[in-house]
């Protein structure tokens, strides 16, 4: 019996597991480059003092923050700490799909038919899991990246990590 996508249920168990993966991290690096800059722009909202020094730009809006980031670091200021985001998403994304349909595959075996209760639990095994296994945290990361660029020269490693914990 044909499904939806026109794939035979035979067919659809027999799609490797590096599929799942493969499709992960293409999906984590689209969605990354995609929407690296509101990222970056979050990023610099959340890192504003509101002022009180001349070492972070005050932003006005959405549309002021990209002209300014624009206008001082050209377009690529947008895509600032892209790489770092894209290891972190890809790899998240991948193992995230992988493991998914790993707890989809069993649980179908063990039990036939799935309900909305069992997919949403793989799902969310799967979500916690490739979310702590993730190779970056996109927490460490934007907190790294953004005190980073505003830090004096003189700062050490040591201080910086300091001052994110």
């Amino acid at each position: 019996m044909a499904t939806a996508g026109g794939v035979g249920d035979g067919e659809r168990n027999a799609v490797p597991v590096l599929r799942h993966g493969a499709a992960g991290v293409g999906a984590g690096i689209v969605a990354t480059s995609l929407l690296h800059p509101l990222d970056v722009i979050k990023t610099r909202f959340q890192v504003q003092d509101g002022g009180r020094s001349n070492r972070v730009p005050v932003y006005r809006g959405t549309v002021d923050a990209v002209l300014q980031i624009c206008r001082t670091e050209s377009w690529r200021g947008l895509y600032r700490g892209l790489t770092p985001a894209m290891l972190g998403a890809s790899s998240s994304w991948g193992i995230y799909f992988v493991l998914y349909n790993l707890l989809k595959r069993e649980a179908e075996a063990r039990n036939g038919t799935l309900g909305t209760a069992e997919f949403m639990a793989c799902g969310t095994h799967g979500c916690s899991v490739s979310r702590s296994a993730s190779i970056c945290s996109p927490l460490w990361w934007r907190r790294l990246l953004s005190r980073k660029r505003f830090a004096t020269a003189s700062s050490s490693l040591l201080q910086l990590i300091i001052s994110i914990l």
